[in-house]
């Protein structure tokens, strides 16, 4: 490899992982102001339900609930989101490392290998995600 190839190459790579570093952040920044806002959706609607009851109109407060989900600092929801998205990605990683090899070894049809690996790594990703 010549100097200058070498160097476009290093650059790009570079490109590449400032790019993903950018990614990252900004994904965990939106998912967990979605997070945030889903929990708390779901207390408020769970607070509605319960308000009609009796006995919640004698505490008076919606915060007694046993069902309330809590809430997470926007610091913790963006690590759950970011930590729940590495772990995904090397799910995913590994499912189509593994039928990728699996297809190669039988001399099976790329497109079709791929497919089949998209298929299987969606409830696998779902378990992840739910986990």
């Amino acid at each position: 490899m010549q100097p200058n190839q070498a160097g476009a190459a290093g650059g790009a790579l570079l490109g590449m992982l400032c790019g993903l570093a950018f990614v990252l952040v900004i994904g965990s920044l939106v998912g967990g102001v979605i997070l945030r806002a889903s929990v708390s959706t779901y207390n408020s609607l769970v607070g509605q339900k319960r308000g009609s009851s009796s006995k919640r109109k004698k505490t008076g407060s919606r915060r007694n609930s046993t069902s309330d989900v809590p809430e997470p600092e926007f610091s913790h929801a963006m690590g759950i989101v970011l930590v729940t998205t590495i772990a995904n990605w090397i799910a995913g990683f590994l499912i189509g490392m593994v039928m990728g090899l699996g297809g190669a070894a039988i001399d099976a049809d790329p497109r079709s290998v791929r497919i089949y690996a998209s298929l299987f790594s969606l409830p696998v990703g779902f378990l992840v995600l739910s986990g």
